[in-house]
């Protein structure tokens, strides 16, 4: 049987749900975008400046990528073939360390503004241009290749935009 002290704590509990769900859909609603009040023109331009940081920091992968593949060849044909296995596993860890630390990078400096970019151009762009099978990869992107998907998709999208 429901006392006036159970039917109060009942409320109290009721609106702090309410509370809680206001608050939620307050701060993770696209309205709260900081993007929502450029226009179209600053939002390209964003959306480019931000394509030409990830591309960046593929390309410094990828000279790296390129060091270490060279380095590999040149200490791999000139050594003993008892030597070649330690060569090889010694230049798959540094590639995978530099791949770790691209990721890592990315993950730290873009990753955040890459999915509020792309979610503001999703908003503006019409449905038939969105690609939701990215949506994984840009949550949680794990090699480098997928970086540069990320960098295309939204270069495709930012292009998309009307000026207007």
């Amino acid at each position: 049987m429901f006392t006036k002290g159970k039917t109060f704590l009942f409320l109290v509990i009721l609106a702090g749900l309410t509370a809680a769900a206001v608050l939620r859909l307050t701060l993770y609603s696209d309205a709260a975008s900081p993007y929502s009040s450029d226009s179209n023109k600053q939002l390209k331009s964003t959306a480019l400046g931000l394509v030409t940081k990830i591309r960046g920091l593929v390309d410094s992968y990828n000279k790296k990528d390129r060091e270490l593949m060279a380095d590999y060849q040149t200490n791999y044909l000139t050594s003993r073939t008892t030597e070649r296995q330690r060569i090889r596993d010694q230049y798959e860890k540094n590639l995978k360390e530099a791949t770790d630390s691209t990721v890592r990078d990315y993950k730290e400096k873009l990753l955040a503004e890459s999915k509020t970019v792309r979610a503001e151009l999703h908003r503006r762009l019409p449905e038939r241009l969105h690609r939701p099978n990215l949506s994984k990869i840009y949550e949680k992107p794990s090699f480098v290749m997928e970086i540069e998907i990320i960098a295309d998709d939204l270069e495709l999208l930012s292009k998309s935009l009307p000026d207007t």
